[in-house]
């Protein structure tokens, strides 16, 4: 049995409530109250770079264990659980949503005009509550066509990049034993992406440190004074995510980037990974995907 790296859970947990934070406040009251979209908040609230890190985080945790422990058997059962570890929660979401639909408990078009997002919240769930049209939304529709328009939860897009990009993970890894040169195929893989400003770059550079972690690297680095820099690089990640966003210069590729040297300079501090492998940090990690 392989060791869990709750790190990985903590910072995911971390992440999600971001994402929960950041459509309380920035997303749903930003717009009437200024006040809440203020540069300093949006260092520790930005909820579309909390969501690249989870990508990172994804392609870390899928491939851990399977570096780990060789078992393509393990793989195997990974792959079949994956579909259903999404579409459990999603179905759930989608399904209190509906029975909200059905009692009437769904106003989203008449909040958008108290807080005046009507090109935001206005445009969620404009279709009547349909129990067939639910069901195959949550099983099939969300990973190949999902839209604010069509969707019973439209924070759900990720999903499909998270299924696919995990297929990506896994091909990797089944092919591994064949692949002469594995860290050239992954880095490369990661440049590729990031270059056409895919999410799918993400997963393959949580896959890299994945496959860093089995050399010992991070273990070495964490043990040497060289540790206390990640916490520059953490503060570095923040100023800069914020000062891009001030200037609204919003290209994937820069969110690539910090959102990889955010989780390496996490894995690279003894101290942050004992803070987000602490137990408030790991029961948000047991509850980030409900909290998501």
């Amino acid at each position: 049995m392989t060791k869990r790296l709750h790190e990985i859970d903590g910072i995911r947990g971390w992440a999600a409530l971001v994402v929960l934070m950041f459509h309380m406040t920035w997303e749903v009251f930003g717009k009437i109250f200024p006040e809440y979209r203020p540069m300093p908040l949006r260092l520790i609230l930005d909820g579309p770079f909390a969501v690249y890190v989870f990508f990172v985080l994804s392609g870390d945790a899928l491939s851990n264990g399977f570096l780990r422990s060789g078992s393509d058997r393990s793989l195997v059962k990974l792959v079949l659980k994956r579909y259903l570890r999404l579409t459990g929660p999603i179905l759930a979401s989608c399904a209190l949503v509906y029975l909200l639909m059905k009692f009437g408990f769904v106003a989203s078009a008449q909040a958008s005009a108290i807080i005046d997002r009507q090109d935001w919240l206005g445009s969620f769930i404009p279709f009547k509550a349909n129990f067939q049209y639910v069901v195959r939304y949550s099983l099939m529709q969300v990973f190949t066509n999902h839209t604010l328009e069509n969707s019973y939860n439209p924070f759900l897009w990720p999903m499909s990049i998270e299924l696919y990009g995990s297929f990506f993970v896994f091909g990797f890894l089944f092919s591994l034993k064949f692949i002469r040169r594995p860290y050239r195929v992954v880095w490369v893989a990661t440049l590729f992406f990031a270059a056409l400003g895919s999410y799918f770059s993400l997963f393959f550079l949580g896959l890299a440190f994945s496959m860093i972690r089995e050399t010992g690297y991070f273990e070495r680095l964490r043990s040497s004074r060289r540790s206390s820099l990640s916490y520059l690089g953490v503060l570095a990640v923040a100023v800069l995510d914020a000062l891009f966003e001030w200037k609204a210069i919003r290209l994937p590729q820069i969110s690539i980037v910090l959102a990889g040297i955010f989780v390496f300079s996490i894995y690279c501090n003894g101290r942050l990974i004992g803070f987000f492998s602490n137990a408030l940090s790991r029961y948000l990690g047991r509850v980030s995907f409900p909290l998501y």
